[in-house]
């Protein structure tokens, strides 16, 4: 497993938290509609455990604020071992700000962080897809390609010695979307999930015929209002090599909307030759909202003489 510093290493650190996200999470642009907080704590051999608060904005439809407990009691190394999570949905309606929960994006988040001091903020400069280890890490149970803010608060009273001994990794954990070790600071962290909504790759793969080869992407589209719209724009930026790695294919191309959910592309290289390698970025009036990087497995074949 990993720890949470490591997973964030590659974040860029930010000194105004609130005017960073007052820029770059507009309220007004629609795209979330309402706020999920996750607490979660574990209780085991005599101690509690407390793991970040986790922040999600997320677009969909909810009547009402509401709060859920759920607790839930499991063996470990022969010792009992409960682990409870306070979840709250939170509804963003339009309103003044002598409603709470209903201000701008960073307002909301101070609401929930409270009135201590913010000692450090990273944010992702890079979009994480689901499939990237800190996104995947930080919460397995994200479905969107995302940005996330880590913001670590001031604490109120120093840590117990003996929590700060204490190494727990429980499996059980990757139910909830955690797959990092505890330490005793993660009381304190704030993690802030962006996720844009919009379109995303769920399938990649390889189609041969004959000796050229072409490889299939399935488009997820969601809120699929938005692509009836006049004036929106979907790009697909692609980079395909062979096995010498060589460039085969390299090209920015429209995309139209088929007014589906679901949506088949085929991208067929200008030269022949097997495909090793591929970098796909789906951008929407310009901004990236999926990405995807890698190569592909190949069969490979041994010349083995048995004597």
């Amino acid at each position: 497993m990993n720890k949470l510093k490591n997973l964030i290493e590659p974040f860029i650190d930010i000194d105004n938290w609130k005017e960073f996200v007052r820029l770059n999470f507009d309220r007004k642009s629609g795209t979330y509609s309402f706020l999920t907080v996750s607490r979660i704590s574990v209780k085991y051999d005599g101690k509690i455990f407390y793991y970040p608060t986790k922040l999600i904005f997320e677009y969909g439809y909810v009547k009402s604020t509401k709060k859920i407990k759920k607790v839930e009691q499991i063996e470990y190394n022969e010792k009992k071992v409960i682990i409870t999570e306070i979840k709250q949905v939170i509804h963003l309606g339009l309103y003044k700000r002598e409603i709470k929960y209903s201000g701008d994006i960073y307002e909301i988040i101070s609401d929930i962080i409270g009135p201590r001091r913010i000692l450090k903020g990273r944010f992702s400069n890079d979009l994480l897809t689901i499939n990237d280890n800190p996104l995947y890490s930080l919460d397995s149970n994200s479905k969107w390609p995302s940005y996330v803010l880590v913001l670590d608060r001031k604490n109120s009273r120093q840590q117990k010695s003996e929590n700060n001994e204490t190494n727990l990794s429980l499996d059980i954990l990757n139910e909830y979307g955690i797959h990092y070790d505890y330490d005793y600071s993660l009381k304190e962290k704030f993690i802030i999930i962006f996720p844009l909504p919009y379109v995303k790759i769920v399938e990649n793969k390889i189609k041969r015929e004959q000796e050229k080869e072409s490889i299939f992407l399935v488009l997820e589209y969601n809120q699929l209002g938005i692509f009836y719209t006049p004036g929106v724009k979907i790009e697909l930026e692609s980079l395909i090599k062979d096995l010498k790695q060589d460039i085969i294919y390299e090209k920015t191309e429209p995309i139209i909307f088929s007014k589906a959910k679901y949506q088949v592309i085929e991208i067929l290289p200008d030269k022949i030759g097997q495909i090793s390698f591929a970098s796909f970025t789906i951008k929407l009036n310009g901004k990236i909202v999926d990405k995807t990087v890698g190569y592909y497995a190949r069969e490979i074949k041994l010349d083995v003489k048995i004597k």
